[in-house]
Order: C-alpha cells, then sequence, then structure tokens
C-alpha cells in the first residue's frame, strides 16, 4: 500500500463521519513504513477487547488433520466449527431445529474460534494481512435457503474487527448433513505478513 493509498483509507473513514481512531487499518499501515498512522489504529487484541470478545483456548483437531497449513504468505484453515468450551453450541439443520438467528450466531463463534487458532499459530493477529476467503457450509433443511444470511454474521464480524482487510471473497453452500450434527462450519484463507 502507497502512502497515497493510505491517505486516501483515512480521508475515507475521517469523511464518513466514523472516527478513524476507531477502526483497524490493515496491518500494512501499522509497518514501520508508515510510522506516523501507527499511533492513529488500535491493534486488533485492542479491538477485539472493545467488541468484547474473548478468544478461547484452542481445540485439537477432531480427526486426522491440522488446523492450518501456511504456503508462502496465505494461511489455510480447516473447516471450523461452532464449539464453545469443546462442544458445539447446538446441533441439527438450519429450518428444521436450528433458527435463523441461532445459526447467525454459530457463524459468529465460528470467526472467534478461528481467531484463536489463528492466534496460537501466528502468536500475534497483527500479522494478518488480510482475509482472502471463506467457504461456510450450513446444514440445511430442504427448503432452507438463506445461506447467504448465516454467513453475513461471520463476515460482518471479520470487517467489525478488521476493518477493510476482513473483506473477503465467500462461498454459502447449504449442505444436508456436517460433522457431529454441526449446523455450520466454515474454512478460511488468510494472507499473512511475511
Amino acid at each position: 500500500m502507497t502512502a497515497t493509498s493510505a491517505e486516501y483509507y483515512l480521508s475515507f473513514f475521517s469523511k464518513s463521519g466514523n472516527p478513524v481512531k476507531n477502526h483497524i487499518a490493515g496491518p500494512s499501515l501499522l509497518s514501520p513504513a508508515f510510522p506516523r498512522y501507527n499511533t492513529t489504529y488500535m491493534t486488533i487484541d485492542e479491538r477485539l477487547k472493545e467488541l468484547g470478545i474473548t478468544l478461547p483456548e484452542t481445540t485439537k483437531p477432531l480427526g486426522s488433520y491440522v488446523p492450518c497449513i501456511q504456503s508462502g504468505s496465505l494461511l489455510f484453515l480447516s473447516g471450523v466449527l461452532p464449539l464453545r468450551n469443546g462442544k458445539l453450541t447446538r446441533t441439527g439443520r438450519v429450518g428444521e431445529t436450528v433458527s435463523l438467528d441461532e445459526a447467525r450466531d454459530d457463524a459468529r463463534q465460528v470467526v472467534i474460534n478461528t481467531l484463536s487458532l489463528l492466534k496460537s499459530h501466528l502468536d500475534d493477529l497483527g500479522k494478518i494481512s488480510r482475509c482472502i476467503k471463506l467457504n461456510g457450509f450450513v446444514a440445511s433443511s430442504a427448503d432452507f435457503t438463506d445461506q447467504p444470511k448465516v454467513l453475513n454474521a461471520a463476515s460482518d464480524l471479520l470487517f467489525d474487527i478488521f476493518g477493510e482487510t476482513g473483506k473477503h471473497a465467500r462461498s454459502a453452500v447449504g449442505v444436508y448433513s456436517l460433522p457431529l450434527n454441526s449446523p455450520l462450519e466454515i474454512d478460511f484463507i488468510f494472507e499473512i505478513l511475511s
């Protein structure tokens, strides 16, 4: 990102009526290349605290796989389930035993679990350059077609935490069944600073 684009980013939030200090820029603006902007932004940990989000302990994989693989500057995450204290928040299909609002809550929980996983792998969430893509799988009844609304909760939370660098490409897919009868599973691709 050039200084010119950084200044545009700052002016965008200033003109939008949102105080710049309350938004997170991409970590690239936190780099030594932009020292005059370093004190303007919160760290991701500070933003999580402001949002009232506490990251849980990471859980061990539930099968024969690793939670993430790094290839160059990309970090590929395995599917993440909506676990709290090591257990699914609920089970079943959305549109049957799980409501849309419950599924949206599960999508937010998946993002929180994902951040915990990222922090465990990277030690510092400030190393995340941007969220590239997420693929969301929603266990759905035959007539449930609001999978995008479920995944919007995850997308919106990523934007609330990371700002513009939280915007991503996405797929929202309805499926008949997921592991452990989970209503939701999301996998992610993040770019990290080298």
